[in-house]
């Protein structure tokens, strides 16, 4: 399973920029970055081989047993392509960003309403914001009292509109 950590953002060329470390089964295997010059990511592997990489090889080999790639955008499947080791950590790095977001945003008390998040800058155990979010939001989910899978789902599906 790959994972990111240590995702530092910066401003580049083109504008918003990352680089990341990328991990296998809990094991560091490269140092990836987004440089904003376009291209491809660049992939640092920690063992230094650039040619005939086995954590490369193995990062290809895993991509490929992923949905394809557009295939959130179309019912048909006339445009969807092979998910790519780019694609794929691209991804990582942006599910790791939203979580990132929405923990910042759960240590206010937030709420998911009507295709808004909203939040107060008040301590999520306060019962009276409770009570004045169950009487003008009563159809209201709170994040703080949800699981942070379902909080970052909600979070996403709030804000990709």
């Amino acid at each position: 399973m790959y994972e990111v950590k240590n995702v530092k953002t910066f401003h580049g060329h083109d504008g918003g920029c990352w680089e990341c470390t990328l991990y296998c089964d809990g094991k560091r295997i490269a140092i990836c970055t987004e440089d904003g010059y376009g291209g491809e990511l660049q992939f640092h592997w920690i063992n230094h081989q650039k040619w005939d990489n086995p954590a490369s090889k193995a990062l290809d080999a895993f991509v490929l047993t992923l949905p394809k790639w557009g295939s959130q955008f179309s019912d048909d499947g006339k445009d969807d392509m092979d998910m790519t080791a780019d694609i794929h950590v691209s991804d990582l790095v942006n599910a790791f960003l939203t979580t990132k977001d929405v923990k910042k945003i759960l240590k206010k008390f937030a709420v998911s309403d009507a295709g808004k998040i909203r939040t107060w800058n008040i301590k999520p155990d306060d019962p009276q914001i409770r009570l004045h979010v169950a009487s003008k939001y009563p159809n209201a989910v709170i994040l703080n009292d949800v699981p942070i899978e379902k909080a970052v789902e909600l979070y996403t599906a709030n804000t990709a509109q």
